[in-house]
C-alpha cells in the first residue's frame, strides 16, 4: 500500500505543470510583506526652536522687507541695525518710539518691527497711484486730482505744494511723498467720518434709553475693561432672547390648546383620552405635511423652503402641545367649561410672561446698542489717534526731504566753499578808487565807465562835450608836498588844481584841436609854453580828460569822496610816466 501511494504521487508530480518563477517571486514578496517587521527605533522629534532662533529668523524676514521698501522708494520707520533692542529698550530711542509702537500695534501681521507692514502699505499706495491715474487720465481730468490734493492739504493745514505727474515714475521723490501723505490723509478723513457716524448712533441710543427710562452706561470707562464688559452684556442679552423665545413657544402651545377646546369635538364634558388623541392627530398631520414638501430643506426652491421651515415650526409646537396635554392633572372626565377656564388663564399668563420677556430683551438691546456705540467710538478714536502718529511722522519726513533737496541744490549751484571769500573780495573792491581794477559786482554800464577811465585816451579820440564838466573844481588845501623825479619841488595841490582848471578851460574853448585827423594847424604865435614832445602832450590830454570825467561823475558825491579823488588825480599828474623808449647810452671815448 505504501509503495502504491508513492508511485501514485510520482505520477501526479510528473503530470503537473512546472512552477512559474515570476509567480513564485511574487508570492515570496507578498510573504515578506506580511512578515512582521523588526521594531524600528524610536523617532526623535526635534526640540522646539529657542527664542533667540525665532528672533533670528524673524529678523531675516524683516531685513528682506526693509531692503525691498528702500529699493521701491519708501522710507523705513527706523534703521534696521537697531533690531529688537528698540522693542526691548524703547526709552533709549525716543525719536523712534512712537512710530515703532504704531507699526507694532497693527494686527496685520506678526512681525513686531513693522517693516513687513510698511512694505505692504507702501505697495498698496503705489497701486492706488496707478488706479487713480488710470481713472483721471481716461476722463482727461488729471488736473482735478491735483486740485483735490491741494484742497485736502489746505484743509488739514499742511503747507507746501508740488506738481504731480501723470506718469508716477517720472515724479520727484518729494512729489511722491506728498502723494503718499495725501493717501494717508484720505484714511484719516475716513476715520473722522466714522467717528461722527458713531457719535450719531450713540446719541440716538441714549435718547431711546432716556425715553424708555432705562439707565445706560457711562461714556468713560477703562479701555482694558471694555472687552469683559461686552462679554458680560452679550450674555445678558442672549439670556433675554432665550426667555423671549421660551415665552413665545409657551404662548403658542396655550393657544393651540385653547383652539382645541373651542372645536366641536367635545360635548359638555371632555374625556382625557379624547383630549390626548386630538393632540396626537395634530402632530401626525403636520408631520405628513412636511414629508410631502421634502425630507430636508436642501435642494428646495425658495418658496417651498419657506413653507418647509414654517411647517417644521408648527410641528415642533404641536409636539410641545402633546407633551403638555399628557401632563394635564385632571381625571378621566372634566367639564368643558372648567377646561376652557383653565386654558384661558394659561394663555393670559403666557402672554404676560412674553410681554415681560420682550421688554427685557428690548432693554438689553438698547443698552447693547449704547455699549456697542461706545466701544466702536473708543476703538475708532484710538485708530484715529494712532493714525495721527503716522501723519506726524510723514510730515517730519517731508520736511527732511525738502531740506535734503535744498542742500543738494545749493551744492550744485556752489561748487566750492569760496563764496564767502568772493563776497569779501567784492565788498573790498567796492570801496576802492576809480583808478583801481574793475569791480566784480557792477552793472554793465558802470563797468563800461570804469573801463573807459582805465584805458588811456588817445589825442585822436574826440571827447563828447556832454562829458566835460564846465563847473570849476573846488580847491583843496592842506595837500602834502612831494618831490618829483627831476629833483625839483613839485607844485602844491592848489597849483595842481588851478592847472587842472586851466586845462579844462582850454579843452572847452578849443574842442576842434582834439578832433581826429586831418588835424588843424596850430599857429606858432599862439604857443606860449615850451615845446613838448607829442607823447607828453598826449599824456597831458589824457589826464585832463580823466579829470573832467571824474568831476562829471562825482558832482553828486559827498565832499570827502570828491576831495579824495582830486588828490589822487593831482598825484597822478605830479608823477608823469616815463617814456617807454630805450635811450641809447653815449659811447665811451676810447683814445686811439
Amino acid at each position: 500500500m505504501i509503495g502504491r501511494d508513492l508511485v501514485h504521487q510520482r505520477d501526479e508530480a510528473s503530470q503537473s505543470t512546472p512552477a512559474d518563477a515570476t509567480e513564485l517571486e511574487k508570492k515570496l514578496r507578498e510573504l515578506s510583506n506580511t512578515t512582521p517587521a523588526s521594531p524600528s527605533p524610536e523617532i526623535l522629534t526635534p526640540p522646539p526652536p529657542s527664542m533667540e532662533e525665532l528672533r533670528e529668523s524673524q529678523l531675516e524676514i524683516e531685513k528682506e522687507a526693509f531692503k525691498a521698501l528702500v529699493e521701491e522708494g519708501g522710507i523705513p520707520s527706523q534703521p534696521i541695525e537697531l533690531g529688537f533692542d528698540i522693542l526691548d529698550n524703547p526709552t533709549k530711542y525716543e525719536d523712534y518710539k512712537d512710530i515703532v509702537l504704531y507699526w507694532g500695534s497693527r494686527p496685520v501681521s506678526g512681525h513686531r518691527l513693522g517693516f513687513v507692514d510698511q512694505l505692504n502699505e507702501w505697495r498698496n499706495f503705489r497701486q492706488s497711484q496707478q488706479r487713480i491715474r488710470q481713472y483721471y487720465i481716461r476722463k482727461g481730468t488729471f488736473p482735478e486730482y491735483q486740485r483735490k490734493v491741494r484742497e485736502r492739504r489746505h484743509k488739514h493745514g499742511l503747507g507746501g505744494d508740488v506738481e504731480l505727474c501723470q506718469d508716477r515714475d517720472q515724479q520727484s521723490r518729494l512729489a511722491t511723498w506728498v502723494e503718499y501723505q495725501d493717501y494717508q490723509l484720505r484714511k484719516l478723513e475716513t476715520f473722522e467720518k466714522d467717528v461722527k457716524k458713531i457719535e450719531g448712533v450713540l446719541d440716538t441710543a441714549r435718547k431711546r434709553l432716556t425715553d424708555a427710562g432705562i439707565s445706560g452706561f457711562s461714556s468713560v470707562f477703562e479701555p482694558d475693561k471694555m472687552l469683559a464688559l461686552n462679554f458680560k452684556h452679550d450674555g445678558e442679552q442672549a439670556n433675554a432672547k432665550d426667555r423671549e423665545d421660551f415665552a413665545d413657544e409657551a404662548l403658542a402651545v396655550a393657544k393651540n390648546r385653547l383652539r382645541a377646546v373651542h372645536s366641536g369635538d367635545f360635548g359638555e364634558t371632555v374625556n382625557r383620552s379624547t383630549w390626548i388623541s386630538l393632540a396626537q392627530e395634530r402632530v401626525k398631520s403636520l408631520s405628513e405635511q412636511r414629508d410631502k414638501l421634502g425630507p430636508d430643506w436642501q435642494g428646495l426652491d425658495k418658496e417651498t423652503k419657506r413653507e418647509w421651515f414654517a411647517t417644521t415650526k408648527e410641528l415642533r409646537r404641536a409636539q410641545k402641545t402633546l407633551e403638555v396635554t399628557q401632563l394635564d392633572d385632571f381625571g378621566e372626565m372634566v367639564p368643558r367649561a372648567t377646561l376652557l377656564r383653565l386654558i384661558s388663564d394659561e394663555v393670559q399668563s403666557a402672554q404676560v410672561r412674553l410681554d415681560e420677556a420682550i421688554k427685557s430683551h428690548e432693554q438689553a438691546k438698547l443698552r447693547g446698542k449704547e455699549l456697542g456705540a461706545l466701544t466702536d467710538l473708543a476703538l475708532t478714536e484710538r485708530k484715529l489717534k494712532q493714525h495721527m502718529i503716522l501723519m506726524t511722522w510723514i510730515e517730519q519726513k517731508r520736511q527732511l526731504i525738502i531740506s535734503e533737496c535744498t542742500s543738494s541744490s545749493q551744492d550744485s549751484q556752489r561748487p566750492s566753499d569760496q563764496c564767502a571769500v568772493v563776497k569779501s573780495q567784492t565788498k573790498t573792491l567796492r570801496s576802492h578808487t576809480i583808478s583801481e581794477p574793475s569791480r566784480r559786482n557792477r552793472s554793465s554800464k558802470g563797468a563800461g565807465r570804469e573801463k573807459q577811465q582805465q584805458t588811456p585816451s588817445s589825442p585822436l579820440k574826440p571827447i563828447q562835450p556832454s562829458k566835460i564838466s564846465k563847473k570849476p573844481t573846488k580847491k583843496v588845501t592842506g595837500g602834502r608836498r612831494k618831490r618829483g623825479a627831476t629833483g625839483k619841488e613839485p607844485q602844491s595841490t592848489e597849483d595842481a588844481t588851478t592847472d587842472s582848471q586851466h586845462s579844462s578851460t582850454k579843452q572847452i574853448s578849443r574842442p576842434k584841436e582834439i578832433t581826429p585827423p586831418p588835424l588843424k594847424a596850430i599857429n606858432s604865435s599862439r604857443v606860449s609854453k615850451p615845446r613838448t614832445s607829442g607823447r607828453s602832450r598826449s599824456r597831458k590830454l589824457d589826464v585832463n580828460a580823466t579829470e573832467s570825467v571824474a568831476r562829471h561823475r562825482n558832482k553828486n558825491e559827498a565832499p570827502s569822496a570828491r576831495q579824495k579823488r582830486t588828490e589822487q588825480l593831482a598825484s597822478a599828474r605830479s608823477h608823469p610816466r616815463r617814456s617807454s623808449r630805450i635811450r641809447k647810452r653815449p659811447e665811451r671815448f676810447c683814445p686811439g
